[in-house]
């Protein structure tokens, strides 16, 4: 709830109106079933969760690694390898299903490592996230379903887990950049 009131500027009517929003959401996606099932099959890496459907195609598709250490304020940092990704292959072999409850999923661990840094620091533990765009290009930003997927993803971030991300880095950013960020 405190990543909600905060979210919300301590508005109290907008911040109900929102969970009342996520909560439709989680229980329209089962997302409340997900968190069962990382529970039930909890690993301190997210990548050895049997549980997590197709998670050899993602874990090599989705260059992410989203354990990679805990910064000195308690916050989980991960990388992703936004660069490196294949995104048309990424998303011809997969459904906007499949790559909604993968994130379903992937948040779902995170929200409980959270949790868990939260105890362990004594403070609301957020995310650090760092981007290395090593490899990124035009072409890769053109792939309308990736982008319309990913805009998705990034709506059901900001709805259902807000508050979560403390700082994004972003390294090795190429030349075409700013053409591609403002596609």
């Amino acid at each position: 709830i405190l990543r909600f009131f905060r979210s919300y500027k301590h508005d109290v009517e907008r911040t109900v109106e929102r969970m009342r929003d996520m909560l439709d959401w989680r229980w329209k996606q089962g997302t409340d079933q997900i968190r069962e099932l990382v529970v039930k099959h909890w690993q301190d890496d997210f990548w050895q969760m049997r549980c997590i459907p197709r998670r050899d195609f993602f874990r090599k598709m989705y260059l992410i690694e989203p354990n990679y250490a805990v910064d000195s304020n308690g916050d989980l940092v991960s990388v992703e390898c936004t660069g490196r990704i294949d995104i048309r292959a990424f998303m011809h072999g997969v459904t906007e299903h499949e790559v909604i409850r993968f994130w379903c999923f992937l948040m779902e661990w995170n929200m409980i490592k959270l949790a868990q840094l939260t105890r362990t620091h004594g403070r609301l533990a957020r995310m650090v996230q760092i981007k290395d765009m090593d490899g990124l290009s035009l072409w890769q930003s053109t792939c309308k379903v990736g982008m319309q997927r990913f805009g998705k993803i990034n709506w059901m971030l900001h709805l259902v887990y807000p508050e979560t991300l403390s700082r994004l880095v972003v390294t090795n950013v190429p030349g075409v950049f700013g053409a591609i960020w403002n596609l």
